[in-house]
């Protein structure tokens, strides 16, 4: 059977392209609708949750729990935050302006003044939202929110203010940031409008491995009552898996409560 001139080039094409296949199956070449999608992207953390515990030498302890969210992105690009925190924490102090409540009948008034030790009790909660800038270098956020604070004291101390339930406003600022390659800075500074409270702390570090840095910190905490300052030395970006841990221990000064030494262990995770 003969076939017909406008049947030839037809099949004349077709052994070419059957041919170029085979080609590329030998060779090995993929075909255009065969090859492999492109790896999907790592996921960025959206949510962080930081756990931090803090004692003194002069009878002090604290639990902090921290979690922030970036609500339309990642935590690794700029964006709007949302930071939610809670303190508890227990402290002692000696006061010398204590009254000695005597029975008179069925009450009891006070006498005279003495001398005694006041146990204290702390909760603290914040709702906060804010911005974060994010580099290459690092990033600096800023904050504000409602906050809500509790001071309970057992024996009532008429000398200390700061005691109730009150509720004003907080304001924050938190950054980091890598000068150079080897070297970081953090700071983290807080102010409430409750009883006057502020927080800061700064850390300047050395990389002694990858992302894990050493070197001295400094602090300032009060309210209207008491007022502290501390300097020590911190080990910040200790990795075990994802969850990263910060150490740091040094000296002290407290107005009400004298001098003495602190440790802080911070635990930060990121998902």
């Amino acid at each position: 059977m003969m076939l017909s001139r406008t049947a030839l080039p037809l099949v004349f094409f077709a052994a070419i392209w059957s041919t170029a296949r085979a080609a590329d199956w030998y060779t090995g070449a993929p075909a255009p609708e065969a090859s492999a999608p492109p790896p999907p992207a790592t996921p960025q953390p959206t949510v962080s949750i930081d756990l931090s515990v803090d004692g003194t030498s002069r009878s002090s302890i604290a639990g902090a729990a921290i979690g922030k969210i970036a609500p339309f992105g990642s935590l690794a690009e700029s964006g709007p935050r949302i930071r939610v925190s809670t303190v508890v924490g227990k402290y002692a102090y000696d006061a010398s302006d204590l009254p000695v409540y005597v029975p008179v009948g069925a009450a009891f008034i006070p006498s005279n003044t003495g001398y005694g030790r006041v146990h204290g009790t702390l909760e603290d909660g914040s709702f906060m939202v804010g911005y974060e800038v994010v580099s290459n270098q690092g990033g600096v956020a800023l904050y504000v929110g409602p906050d809500v604070m509790n001071h309970s004291l057992s024996p009532f101390d008429p000398g200390n203010q700061v005691r109730g339930v009150s509720a004003g406003a907080k304001v924050g600022v938190e950054a980091f940031a890598r000068p150079t390659d080897s070297t970081m800075i953090a700071l983290i500074a807080y102010y409430s409008t409750v009883h006057n409270s502020y927080y800061t702390r700064l850390k300047f570090g050395v990389e002694l491995a990858d992302y894990v840095y050493v070197g001295p910190e400094a602090l300032a905490l009060g309210d209207d009552y008491f007022a502290q300052w501390r300097a020590g030395a911190h080990l910040t970006g200790l990795k075990f898996g994802a969850l990263q841990i910060g150490l740091s221990s040094g000296y002290l000064r407290d107005r009400v409560r004298g001098s003495g030494a602190y440790g802080i262990l911070d635990t930060h995770i990121a998902f």
